[in-house]
């Protein structure tokens, strides 16, 4: 279909050109989404749950079962992922902070008719949620907590933990681990997760990853700064939960392709990674009861809650 949008030009001209985007999407769709997702984000985002319903299809099915759940997504954007799960067979409520993202994910679930799967709420403040306590079966974070900053991220997990029924899961996917040293999110650069943050920027600025007008603040709200297992753990400490391990593939397969065609170098090397995380799995991973997610580029964890033990009881 065929829309105008502003051309992308050295001069900054906001010049009318009309691009061909690929979406069955509607215009109104994609003027909601245009202010929040300028340039070459909205054609992702357009076909973002498709990708998303891909992915987690063969991802969350080694995880848990999502069919007839009640389904928190925290922090749905313009409701790509809402429409996912709902497409897996939950019954969805999404909630996001952002009132543009909000009104663009409640015309994305009008247009894809999940209406009856998939409620929208606008929540400004995320970190009080407007639930009882244990109201969802599962709760998703899908690519949502490397944008909170760090000192906050222990208050959001605990509110979304205190909105799940004992017995249900915490899934949390799509964001950058903290303890990788490349910084595939944000900058595309090597040891930028490891530095501090001003010189982090810094870095950024010189190599033209990062405009110099950004500020450290929304370097942290873009996400240059993933999240750990250790900085969950952390945040449910007095909250007993177990860890859910992937059945079938393994986490550690599921991060590298061996299957496409590829070069015996670079074959060799992904049998190598694979390898040496096994090895990590079994030994350390299994002798501390730390998941071997903790130590892979991106997380992907799966967190049961489990009952608070009746002589703990407020």
């Amino acid at each position: 279909m065929m829309y105008p949008v502003e051309s992308d030009n050295q001069t900054g001209r906001g010049r009318q050109t009309a691009e061909k985007l690929d979406t069955h999407y509607s215009e109104r769709l994609v003027e909601a989404l245009r202010p929040c997702k300028p340039g070459k984000w909205l054609q992702d985002e357009l076909s973002r749950a498709d990708k998303i319903l891909t992915r987690e299809a063969v991802v969350l099915s080694r995880y848990l079962d999502i069919r007839d759940k009640r389904l928190l997504d925290f922090g749905c954007g313009a409701g790509a992922s809402s429409v996912a799960w709902s497409r897996l067979g939950a019954i969805v409520t999404g909630i996001e902070p952002d009132e543009h993202l909000a009104a663009a994910a409640q015309i994305r679930v009008a247009e894809d008719a999940v209406e009856d799967s998939v409620h929208i709420l606008h929540l400004p403040d995320t970190r009080h949620l407007p639930f009882a306590a244990g109201s969802f079966q599962v709760c998703v974070c899908n690519a949502v907590l490397e944008h909170i900053p760090p000192p906050d991220r222990g208050q959001y997990i605990r509110e979304v933990w205190r909105v799940l029924e004992p017995g249900g899961c915490l899934y949390i996917t799509e964001t950058p681990n903290r303890l990788s040293p490349y910084d595939g999110h944000t900058t595309q650069l090597w040891w930028v997760p490891w530095m501090p943050v001003p010189l982090a920027r810094r870095y950024g600025i010189w190599r033209g990853r990062i405009e110099p007008d950004k500020s450290e603040a929304e370097l942290l709200t873009m996400g240059i700064r993933g999240a750990s297992y250790f900085e969950i753990a952390s945040a449910l400490r007095c909250h007993p939960f177990a860890i859910v391990r992937s059945r079938g593939k393994d986490e550690v397969e599921g991060t590298v392709d061996l299957e496409r065609p590829q070069s015996a170098l670079r074959r060799g090397l992904k049998s190598a990674y694979v390898g040496l995380f096994r090895l990590l799995d079994h030994t350390v991973c299994r002798w501390s009861g730390v998941p071997i997610a903790a130590f892979l580029p991106d997380l992907t964890l799966c967190l049961q809650k489990l009952p608070i033990p009746a002589e703990n009881d407020a």
